[in-house]
């Protein structure tokens, strides 16, 4: 807190000089170490000078009057009339401190003395004391506390102006919702030292600014934020921009920030639907089906494509499991495209679905499951291979035939070797010879050669005893029996 010093006058009688000048030297100290400017009395006039005047300023411009009280200074009636009135005027109206000193014994409460201080306690007179200087020294003190109370009541009542000056200041950044601006001076009013008083209404002042200070830091975050939106927005950062506008939302609920929600909603929506897409139409059925449920995490009404055929691809994409072992007993089982168990682990071996079923083993014997797990084709073959147009090739003991999807039997199991069909038609050994059958197990071309391959664009090469030549899907021969 910053000092300032007082001015003293004294009033006395010429008859109390000593001591008046006992007591200015006591008082010396409190001049030296700055907290009094001058210690006045009628001394200091100068010859020829208005002396009543001169009085009259020094009394007006006076912090603390001290007046000397004594049978002789009551006694005066320039100190009882003039002086008197002008100080007990002064000090009542709070323009100056004044304190009566009671020096010697006198009737002093019989006039107005008691609206002032009185020193020595209790009125008693200094002569009355044991030792002057203690009695001295008492009254200097007591002249120091009252140079601290002027000193602290000036300066609340300038901390009591500045108070009001930044509060207003403060009010006309807030209505001009300069919000940093605003903060800063509310923080400078709230921070402002008043010593041991506070204005009037301060609580009510305080708690006004507290919720000013609130708001402000409410909009100075909601503004940092939508710089951070705009920011994101160029970086298409729209997970970020999301994030931003709920925080934002919690603080101030603006059409901007519900225009910036929706519109990164639908950039996110649009990038994880094309995503989405790739993977779907390259039948990569895991990362599509993750795409499509982001996707649908920001659907709104209107997106394309509909809700309903997200949904629709997601279930498409889970129809597709996958054979694969348990880490525990390496027994095989399938999982969806998310890793979620949709046939329990219980099969020595497993192979990929086509057209529905799938090729599964138990010990020594091959059977056929359906998606949900379900053995469709009871195991009792020792080799298979998947269906193809609606019918597969097994192996039973030790000959092939060929089953459709109930396990009916379209041929008998009489063919030693049987290959995966061509254009058709599968190769056939029976008894060292090769021929043709169709899918529904009928003999295409006889089965006379010592040796045939696949057909390929309507040709087969097949060998009869050491001659290789071409024939046909009906069996006619095109390139002759001429090549070794």
């Amino acid at each position: 807190m910053q000092q300032e010093t007082v001015n003293v006058f004294i009033a006395y009688s010429r008859k109390d000089q000593e001591i008046k000048d006992k007591l200015k030297t006591a008082l010396k100290v409190l001049q030296r170490v700055g907290h009094i400017d001058s210690i006045w009395d009628d001394s200091a006039i100068e010859a020829g000078a208005e002396w009543e005047r001169a009085i009259h300023n020094q009394l007006d411009s006076a912090d603390i009057i001290l007046l000397l009280v004594s049978p002789d200074f009551l006694a005066s009636d320039y100190s009882f009339e003039k002086e008197m009135s002008r100080v007990i005027k002064a000090h009542v109206e709070g323009n100056a401190k004044a304190i009566s000193v009671i020096l010697r014994p006198c009737l002093w409460e019989n006039v107005d003395l008691k609206k002032l201080y009185i020193t020595p306690s209790e009125g008693k007179p200094i002569t009355n004391w044991k030792r002057e200087d203690d009695a001295i020294n008492e009254i200097a003190k007591f002249v120091e506390e009252i140079v601290h109370k002027i000193q602290e009541d000036r300066f609340f009542k300038e901390q009591q102006k500045k108070f009001m000056f930044l509060f207003k200041r403060a009010e006309v950044y807030f209505r001009k919702a300069n919000w940093i601006e605003a903060l800063d001076t509310y923080e400078e009013v709230l921070n402002l030292n008043f010593g041991s008083q506070k204005p009037p209404l301060y609580p009510t002042y305080k708690e006004c600014i507290n919720k000013r200070k609130d708001e402000c830091q409410k909009n100075i975050d909601y503004l940092r934020i939508e710089e951070e939106i705009h920011s994101s927005f160029q970086r298409e950062d729209y997970i970020k921009v999301i994030s931003l506008c709920e925080k934002a939302s919690l603080l101030k609920n603006t059409q901007l920030i519900e225009e910036s929600k929706t519109k990164a909603n639908n950039a996110l929506f649009n990038q994880f639907i094309e995503k989405a897409d790739k993977s779907f139409l390259a039948m990569k059925w895991e990362s599509s089906i993750i795409s499509y449920k982001n996707a649908l995490k920001h659907y709104k009404e209107g997106n394309t494509p509909h809700e309903e055929t997200i949904l629709k691809r997601i279930e498409f994409g889970l129809l597709h499991v996958y054979p694969k072992p348990n880490e525990r007993d390496g027994k095989f089982g399938y999982v969806n495209t998310i890793g979620e168990i949709v046939i329990p682990y219980e099969y020595d071996e497993a192979y990929d679905f086509k057209e529905g079923f799938a090729i599964v083993k138990k010990g020594d014997t091959i059977g056929f499951i359906d998606k949900l797990g379900k053995i469709v084709i009871p195991f009792q073959f020792q080799d298979a291979s998947n269906f193809d147009g609606g019918v597969a090739k097994v192996k039973k003991g030790i000959k092939w035939g060929i089953i459709d999807k109930t396990g009916t039997s379209l041929t008998s199991f009489e063919y030693d070797e049987m290959s995966d069909f061509s254009e058709g038609l599968a190769r056939v050994r029976k008894e060292n010879k090769w021929g043709f059958i169709y899918k529904m197990g009928k003999v295409a071309i006889p089965i006379e050669y010592d040796e045939a391959y696949d057909f390929s664009e309507g040709l087969a090469r097949v060998r009869k005893a050491s001659k290789f030549g071409f024939i046909n899907q009906l069996g006619e021969t095109i390139i002759p029996f001429d090549f070794d």
